[in-house]
């Protein structure tokens, strides 16, 4: 698409995730799900603070199409029977549903590295808290990370996925309405948030995102003063 993109360490992992497995991880958010929020994921830390497996594997470097490619194979059997009928229509149109599924798959292919560092896809806009019905902090690789000792890229990694469930419970819960009762809130969730925000107060002492954000947060209030006070409000 004519974008550069760098890719980071964990980046390069991501799109070897994606590569290898592209029905597990179409995008980048659902192989940073895998990797911060499953429980036994097959990842540990090391001693530099980084997340790797814990057994080694294959990984690819080109996409992987084996699974499509034996569908076709099946596909191509039933559509050379030249089925008439009901029974024709339904192999033709398997057929093209393996066609569209091929096509994205290459669009993917296309743009791997562009994928692997955005959140490009639909299904990264997590409008509800169905998909994390099942994490729980206590029991994700997050338990025995060494913070303050991150590797920076993977604490930022970290980072971006708890955000992303954090902000996704705020919405569920209504957090954002000043009618917010912590004592009325779901109970499970609001303590999944709680120790979300506690991990993401420990990556901070790599990252130094809050205090980042507190000082741009600071000089726009002073850029908006300014330009009030110019304007004689």
């Amino acid at each position: 698409m004519g974008a550069d993109v760098v890719l980071s360490k964990v980046d390069q992992h991501i799109k070897s995730m994606m590569l290898t497995y592209p029905t597990l991880f179409r995008s980048r958010l659902a192989a940073l799900q895998h990797l911060f929020m499953t429980n036994g994921n097959g990842y540990e830390w090391n001693a530099d603070g980084e997340l790797v497996r814990l057994f080694e594997s294959t990984r690819k470097q080109e996409m992987d199409y084996s699974d499509l490619e034996e569908r076709k194979r099946e596909v191509d059997r039933e559509l050379a029977a030249n089925h008439t009928g009901s029974l024709g229509r339904l192999f033709a149109g398997r057929a093209a549903a393996l066609k569209r599924e091929f096509s994205e798959r290459r669009l993917i292919e296309a743009d791997i590295d562009l994928y692997a560092v955005e959140h490009v896809m639909g299904e990264d806009q997590q409008s509800g808290v169905e998909w994390m019905k099942h994490f729980d902090p206590q029991w994700c690789v997050m338990r025995d990370a060494p913070f303050g000792a991150l590797n920076p890229e993977w604490a930022a990694a970290a980072e971006e996925t708890m955000q992303v469930a954090s902000s996704a419970i705020w919405r569920h819960l209504g957090m954002y309405h000043d009618s917010f009762d912590r004592a009325k809130a779901d109970a499970k969730w609001l303590r999944v948030y709680d120790q979300l925000e506690q991990i993401l107060d420990k990556l901070d002492l790599t990252t130094g995102t809050k205090k980042r954000v507190a000082k741009q947060n600071e000089m726009a209030k002073k850029m908006i003063d300014e330009i009030l006070a110019e304007q004689g409000q």
